[in-house]
């Protein structure tokens, strides 16, 4: 089974405080959710990550010092 991380979830992976990410992903910066879980918007929709996705994300745009958590 895969696990994805939710938006929450992410931003706790990365260490940057989840109203960023919410920012990024409403921007188009963070990258597309690997999978969606309903076909609403807003709160009826469910968005997640896997984890090498964040990482990836993370490895590409954040300072070194940010990048992961240990």
């Amino acid at each position: 089974m895969k696990i994805f991380l939710s938006l929450t979830e992410a931003a706790e992976e990365i260490d940057v405080p989840v109203g960023t990410v919410k920012t990024w992903h409403a921007d188009g910066v963070f990258p597309e959710a690997d999978a969606r879980i309903g076909s609403g918007s807003g709160s009826a929709r469910r968005l997640g990550w896997l984890p090498e996705t964040v990482k990836k994300f993370a490895a590409d745009n954040l300072p070194l010092d940010r990048r992961l958590k240990d």
